[in-house]
């Protein structure tokens, strides 16, 4: 039996939030998540829907997923 899951519902995309020094603003986007996840989404894309996934840098990109794994129980499309 194969593990993989076919997203249904709604897949949001939101944007990646960076603070006044162009840091990703981990604060804000938990914030964000939560919202999402109390209002029933189950999936996530995340990298940011505006083209700020092209703007980070590789380790950027890594701290936003394993903020995300590690608050969220989500199920990710990265």
């Amino acid at each position: 039996m194969s593990s993989l899951k076919v997203p249904h519902g709604l897949v949001p995309v939101p944007p990646m939030p960076f603070n006044e020094k162009g840091e990703l603003n981990f604060d804000t986007m938990a914030k964000v998540l939560n919202h999402l996840v109390e209002n029933g989404v189950h999936w996530i894309c995340v990298g940011g829907s505006s083209s700020e996934y092209t703007m980070m840098s590789a380790e950027e990109r890594k701290q936003m997923l394993a903020e995300v794994i590690r608050k969220h129980s989500l199920i990710l499309i990265a």
